[in-house]
């Protein structure tokens, strides 16, 4: 296999490699090679490269490397985190309901951003009916534009018209306690309505001063989290809602960001980004938001949507 030259690429392949075994917590010449797709003597360049900027150490006495002290995740710190900050940590804490499924039968997980909460849902749970535990029904979730559009894309990946949508969610019950095939969650695990700011609440109940600071937290902590949920139960598809946190996504699902197809869809003006990445048998479909003009706003763009992933999930 003849190698392309290193000189060319070097900075680029060493800070994916870099991210690779920082994000892995596991270093190796093989490793490398098989996320980076490159052979072995660029792979060992890389690898010398991490150790003399003192990301890994030098080969041990009976072989082997490791990441040096800095770069290794010091799962004590937990110990210092805010309580609510390790729940966080807990698995499926921020998802909603389904069934995460697992390598013999697996499943197709949908993410979106946090937790809503809408004035729908507080109405709902100040009533005496919404303290109930309905399993998630999809009667519930129908409620919420959110779910309907969800059930939508589902039907669209089925082949399945998206003005069945109805049909398609009673038939499948997606979400739903004790149903199967379909799984919903978060990237972020704490509902904060307000984009732009991070409230005093959010400060009390976190620690954490800034929203820049939970999203540092996030890409350090919840993320990896996430990723051993993916290593665990292998979806088939993980469909990430929201175009601009794509590489979050890609972190969440893979360990490290990684070139993704391009396609566009364009409906009355308006073009509608979808991103397809792959890689050691999974994939990954970055959406856009069921809203905005630019969303997947309409029956017309969620059906094209599903058919692109439809096509995708084939290959």
């Amino acid at each position: 296999m003849q190698e392309p030259s290193i000189d060319h690429t070097a900075d680029e392949w060493y800070e994916q490699a870099k991210t690779i075994v920082i994000q892995r917590q596991s270093v190796s010449i093989s490793l490398i090679q098989r996320h980076l797709r490159i052979g072995y003597s660029i792979a060992l360049s890389l690898m010398e490269r991490l150790e003399a900027d003192g990301i890994v150490t030098s080969l041990m006495p009976l072989g082997g490397r490791q990441l040096t002290s800095s770069y290794r995740r010091n799962h004590s710190m937990q110990a210092h985190m805010n309580p609510n900050l390790i729940e966080m940590l807990d698995k499926f804490y921020g998802c909603e309901g389904g069934d995460a499924g697992n390598a013999t039968s697996p499943t197709i997980w949908l993410f979106g951003l946090e937790p809503g909460w809408s004035k729908r849902d507080q109405k709902r749970a100040e009533s005496p009916s919404g303290q109930e535990d309905d399993g998630y029904s999809v009667e519930t979730q129908l409620g919420w534009v959110y779910n309907r559009k969800a059930f939508k894309l589902f039907a669209a990946i089925e082949g399945i018209p998206v003005s069945r949508y109805r049909e398609f969610a009673f038939e499948r019950r997606p979400f739903e306690r004790g149903s199967s095939g379909y799984f919903k969650g978060n990237l972020y695990p704490y509902a904060c309505t307000d984009l732009a700011h991070w409230p005093e609440d959010a400060v009390e109940e976190t620690g954490l001063t800034s929203k820049a600071e939970y999203q540092a937290w996030c890409a350090q902590y919840r993320w990896p989290a996430i990723k051993n949920w993916v290593d665990e139960h292998q979806p088939k598809l993980f469909i990430g809602v929201g175009n601009s946190f794509r590489t979050d996504f890609a972190l969440s699902v893979f360990g490290y960001d990684l070139e993704s197809e391009y396609h566009e869809i364009l409906i009355n003006g308006y073009r509608k980004k979808i991103y397809l990445s792959q890689f050691d048998g999974r994939k990954l479909a970055v959406v856009p938001h069921f809203s905005g003009r630019n969303g997947l706003n309409s029956d017309a763009a969620i059906e094209q949507a599903g058919a692109l992933i439809s096509d995708f999930l084939q290959r």
